[in-house]
């Protein structure tokens, strides 16, 4: 997808780095296209021809924000990237664990299972 937005740069007429990625011609690059034609006409059609599927924005910002903290990056970051106010935020209505997460932290020591602990009462 990088390539493809450093080629959509070098063909933009606005393409001074203070220019929006997808400036209006309209307003001469100080302001984008409208956020739903950037995604039907722009990001869609590269995700495609990519075979990534899109829903929309929203759901842009919770995978990127997810693949952030998965990646190790520091929460701080995460939080300033999709600029929430708090971490709290990011971490409790954006991020998600994925299923290798949860079965890690179901092999993790403090799991009762973990190491073969049984939770079954013995029998006397």
């Amino acid at each position: 997808m990088l390539e493809e937005l450093l080629l959509w740069r070098a063909k933009a007429p606005y393409a001074a780095d203070s220019d929006y990625i997808f400036a209006s011609a309209k307003m001469k690059g100080k302001q984008p296209f409208c956020m739903s034609r950037i995604m039907q006409h722009n990001i869609k059609p590269v995700a495609a021809s990519l075979g990534i599927p899109t829903k929309g924005w929203h759901t842009l910002r919770y995978s990127y924000t997810t693949l952030l903290r998965q990646n190790g990056n520091n929460p701080k970051v995460v939080q300033d990237v999709p600029r929430h106010a708090t971490y709290s935020i990011t971490a409790n209505i954006y991020d998600a664990t994925v299923s290798d997460e949860k079965r890690e932290a179901h092999r993790a020591p403090g799991n009762p299972y973990w190491g073969g602990i049984s939770n079954t009462p013995a029998s006397a």
